[in-house]
């Protein structure tokens, strides 16, 4: 495979093949500079073997994931607050007596991105 990316994507390097669990059973990896040139080599690898191809773009994942466990402390934090306020705010009115398992149901959105995600579960009181 090597020497068909040579001789074929000039821009382009294939570093390694790599055994994976998940996903993929195998990944090969392509280095450039040029993603026109990495598109060529993931079709060249798709043609002369039995594959899919996923262009992997790359980003920081632990900046990524620190980010993201941030923004979700904050909902988990902010989000327990406003139900202990709502349910404080229930129970001395009258409207709740302290006894009822609540459904409750969080939706997801980011801005940029179609996400279709949804939390749903029971909020017990007693």
């Amino acid at each position: 495979m090597s020497q068909h990316i040579k001789s074929e994507c000039p821009g382009a390097r294939w570093k390694d093949s790599v055994a994976a669990l998940g996903r993929f059973d195998l990944v090969d990896v392509v280095e450039s500079d040029d993603p026109k040139q990495v598109e060529k080599a993931a079709m060249l690898i798709r043609a002369y073997g039995h594959s899919t191809t996923d262009e992997g773009i790359t980003m920081d994942e632990e900046a990524f994931n620190l980010s993201l466990r941030k923004f979700l402390k904050h909902f988990g934090v902010t989000a327990q607050r406003e139900v202990e306020k709502a349910v404080y705010a229930a129970l001395k009115s009258g409207k709740l007596q302290g006894t009822e398992t609540l459904k409750a149901r969080a939706k997801l959105e980011i801005a940029g991105l179609e996400t279709d995600a949804f939390v749903e579960g029971d909020i017990t009181l007693a």
